[in-house]
């Protein structure tokens, strides 16, 4: 990375926000690493060490959630130099292709040529020179302070490099949770980082001080990556179960209703095998999470306010960028009388889920809830109430529903409950 390719990434990065997108900068498309153990010594020694070969990277991608939970991303590929920008046009198609993107960006320090804007016509993308990007910016109407400090912060490159830098010199034992941020949550199936973002943080917890402005900075950013996950959980949710959201949650989380089948066979069949004392009695067998009610509690605030989403991945970005930047800032202060206490406070819910699911230092918790939605005891009660509890379900009492929508119910029955398997801390 090229600090004037670091230039052309914050001017993208100001016009995405300004299209009502939040971002992300460098995403890294890459194999998943293999998992099953080679079989022969050399193998071993070969695979030892190795990271998964790169596919390629997105320099800027947009999200932003619709209020029917709908996620929309825009990648934005800038580049310095005179490299050949009709090839580059082909390989933008194609990552546009791969990534599932609804809107491709090419943007370039130089002129492009009257035959390259033909061709990106004809393939969809749109080509900006570094010029052109302000002028777009100025098409779209902004009430965000996005050119005073601190929200200007984010499209800085000094800046930008800073936080970049501060996170590539961490304890070593952070590395898996880094390299899940940074890598392999983009390539994981997307029902599965619902879980895999539990389990990563909660083999990082040794390492993860609450105390430390950079790793709250890293837990809020995983944060705005659940929030992503939650999203297109809420999508599934929304189109074939509001009726029924904790079966709902149990399928998507499975996979499907197959491999939700698959898991409750092999549930029974281990309560048998315990039954008979052919296993441990502590074994314990279950399909779901050990955090199923309360990620459907979550999911069920965040369906809610789903119209709120976006600023909520607004908020986090910022925070996080912030704290990793070794700056302490409040949000309110940041977005002035753009500030959306709503979205707020369910940023720090999944911050707070996140804490207790992966059993993390609750000062993670106070120190996010203090930055976004600070300390006054009135003001806090007064988000509270904007956001009331959901009604999560009791997986032994047949479930309860969320009180003011009954078309939004979380049954909580006995054909929903298990996916994961485990053993007793004592055992």
């Amino acid at each position: 990375m090229t600090e004037l390719d670091l230039g052309l990434k914050a001017i993208s990065r100001r016009l995405l926000w300004r299209m009502g997108f939040s971002t992300r900068i460098d995403v890294v498309l890459r194999a998943l690493r293999v998992t099953a153990p080679p079989t022969s010594r050399t193998a071993r020694a070969q695979l030892r060490g190795a990271a998964p070969e790169a596919f390629t990277d997105l320099d800027v991608l947009g999200i932003a959630v619709t209020s029917s939970a709908g996620v929309r991303s825009s990648i934005v590929d800038c580049k310095t130099g005179g490299s050949s920008i009709i090839s580059r046009m082909f390989w933008l198609r194609g990552l546009a292709d791969f990534f599932e993107a609804d809107d491709a960006y090419m943007v370039r320090d130089r002129a492009i040529s009257k035959d390259a804007r033909q061709l990106a016509s004809r393939l969809h993308l749109k080509a900006l020179t570094e010029s052109e990007v302000t002028s777009l910016e100025k098409v779209h109407q902004q009430t965000l302070p996005l050119e005073s400090a601190p929200l200007s912060l984010l499209f800085d490159p000094d800046y930008i490099a800073r936080v970049i830098a501060r996170t590539s010199k961490l304890d070593r034992r952070l590395d898996p949770l880094l390299d899940y941020r940074q890598f392999d949550y983009w390539v994981y199936p997307e029902h599965r980082n619902l879980i895999e973002m539990v389990e990563v943080l909660n083999g990082a917890k040794g390492a993860l001080d609450g105390n430390s402005p950079i790793h709250t900075g890293i837990l809020i950013d995983c944060a705005w990556l659940y929030v992503l996950s939650a999203a297109h959980c809420l999508s599934y949710l929304r189109a074939v179960h509001i009726s029924d959201l904790s079966y709902g949650l149990s399928e998507y989380l499975a996979g499907g209703t197959a491999q939700l089948n698959q898991k409750r066979d092999l549930a029974n069949l281990l309560e048998q095998l315990r039954d008979t004392k052919q296993i441990p009695e502590k074994v314990k067998v279950s399909v779901n999470p050990r955090y199923f009610a309360e990620l459907l509690e979550l999911l069920i605030r965040l369906l809610r306010r789903t119209e709120a989403l976006t600023d909520v991945l607004r908020v986090l970005e910022f925070q996080s960028t912030m704290s990793i930047g070794g700056d302490k800032v409040p949000a309110e202060r940041a977005f002035g009388n753009q500030y959306n206490r709503v979205a707020a406070k369910l940023a720090v819910d999944v911050v707070a889920f996140l804490v207790a699911a992966a059993d993390l230092d609750p000062t993670f918790t106070s120190t996010t809830r203090e930055l976004l939605i600070g300390t006054d005891p009135e003001a806090l009660a007064q988000t509270e109430a904007l956001t009331p509890k959901a009604a999560a379900p009791s997986q032994s009492n047949g479930g309860s529903t969320v009180a003011d929508n009954p078309a939004i119910r979380a049954s909580g029955n006995e054909a929903s409950i298990a996916l994961e398997l485990g053993i007793d801390d004592d055992t």
